[in-house]
């Protein structure tokens, strides 16, 4: 049984703030250190579970050494880089380094009580993954705007993917369950609603550039498209598949409209 992590949607979650925000303003040493923390802290938190005995008593047992020795490796690999990308980073902006820790302590908290898999500590995920933006995007010198941007259109797409495809589970599983599905369909119609209201606000006040806005509408549209439309079970796989193109779209705008002349 392997120890890497079981979440493969979480890889895209992973990769694309992470790839984009280096389009964006490019890659140093200091994006190296932040990465590899970044990655040693995804990395980990399978053998986490395994060791906590939350992957059943058979999976501690079996691999009970292994994720020991998984768990204090990545944990100083997490530390050492970490601190390594403190030095890289303009003093002024190693605050922001914090930003992803927020979502991930919550995580971690949600796991260990068992509720690694509910809507929240799923949200908390897809958060934590995008807030990478904001300081990798300092690291490679550009500004705070930018890395806002990146993490913003992200969080946006995998939140609202989040919560669609809990309306197409909702509906397949255990021959579905109306009231689920119901509620878990508000919850994308109003969470689009709030983010598009906010945005909007944003940018009227000069608070965020008007441009990289159209890099949150492809996962709008897709995830309102699910949501409104769930397809059946057995087009779980191309639900996913279109879900890593918006991401790949959503990439792509970014990285066109932050790197334009203003």
């Amino acid at each position: 049984m392997s120890l890497l992590p079981k979440e493969h949607g979480a890889y895209g979650q992973l990769a694309f703030p992470l790839v984009t925000s280096m389009l964006v303003s490019g890659a140093g040493v200091g994006t190296l250190f932040f990465t590899v923390a970044v990655m040693a802290g995804f990395v980990v938190h399978e053998p986490l579970l395994v060791l906590l005995g939350l992957r059943g008593p058979r999976a501690k047992r079996e691999q009970g050494s292994a994720a020991t020795r998984w768990v204090i490796v990545l944990s100083l690999v997490l530390v050492l880089a970490g601190t390594a990308a403190l030095r890289w980073i303009d003093p002024a902006h190693r605050a922001f380094l914090a930003l992803p820790l927020v979502p991930a302590l919550f995580i971690f908290f949600a796991a260990i009580s068992g509720k690694g898999k509910s809507v929240a500590a799923e949200i908390a995920v897809a958060i934590a993954f995008s807030l990478t933006a904001v300081p990798l995007c300092l690291f490679g010198g550009a500004s705070l705007r930018a890395g806002s941007m990146v993490a913003l259109a992200f969080a946006t797409n995998f939140v609202l993917a989040t919560l669609a495809v809990r309306v197409v589970i909702a509906k397949v599983r255990g021959g579905g369950d109306p009231r689920l599905v119901a509620a878990m369909r508000r919850s994308v119609y109003v969470t689009a609603v709030a983010i598009v209201l906010g945005c909007a606000v944003a940018a009227s006040r000069r608070v965020i550039p008007w441009a990289p806005l159209v890099a949150i509408v492809p996962g709008m549209v897709a995830a309102i498209w699910i949501a409104t439309f769930p397809p059946p079970a057995a087009k779980l796989k191309a639900v996913g598949w279109t879900l890593v193109s918006i991401s790949a779209i959503v990439a792509l705008l970014l990285v066109v409209t932050l790197r334009m002349p203003t």
